[in-house]
């Protein structure tokens, strides 16, 4: 792996390549590895636990970023942190969105974390699937563009019809086929 690794897609100088992917990716798994074993009995997690795990978590994009500037240079390292900072930012909303999930489904604050650590799995697995599958139909041509945004206009019709009715919608979780299924296989 070479600074100067030439991307195909762009034809800039980039750092992408397979070894770093590669290492990425098992790097990954093993962090996940881990926390399904230190999460397989479960408990309340206290505080202390919590921050000990968010500034390992941080730690490690920091020393990546430490990394990449020291082989990389500045401006690689500079880029890095600034999409970390973005993703980080825009994943504050995944907070909401959890607590009320596990509000709704009643989730014994023993249960949260493992519950989280298996909707980051999925949440990992879907992205993965859903970027081949929009790259490749993306690829095939234009009307996956024309495809994908006819989807955008329908979404934002029927937000728009529900914003004027005033009322937002309505979801009965019991009538949910896939709560109906996940109940044949997990004590929901």
């Amino acid at each position: 792996m070479s600074p100067g690794t030439i991307s195909a897609a762009s034809g800039q100088a980039g750092i992408a390549s397979m070894a770093l992917w590669s290492i990425t990716v098992a790097a990954l798994v093993l962090l996940l590895a881990i926390d399904i074993v230190l999460t397989r009995r479960p408990h309340e997690v206290g505080m202390r636990e919590a921050v000990g795990w968010s500034v390992f978590y941080l730690a490690l994009p920091v020393a990546f970023g430490v990394y990449l500037w020291a082989v990389f240079g500045s401006t690689t390292a500079v880029e890095f942190f600034t999409g970390y900072v973005v993703e980080k930012s825009l994943s504050v909303d995944n907070l909401f969105v959890f607590m009320l999930l596990l509000a709704a489904f009643a989730v014994p604050s023993e249960l949260v974390q493992r519950v989280l650590l298996y909707g980051i799995v999925g949440a990992l697995v879907l992205r993965a699937v859903f970027i081949a599958l929009g790259a490749a139909a993306l690829q095939s041509g234009t009307w996956a563009f024309l495809l994908f945004g006819a989807i955008l206009i329908v979404t934002a019709g029927k937000v728009l019809a529900e914003a004027r009715k005033g009322k937002g919608p309505t979801v009965d979780i019991d009538a949910m086929r896939s709560v109906r299924l996940l109940r044949r296989f997990v004590p929901v």
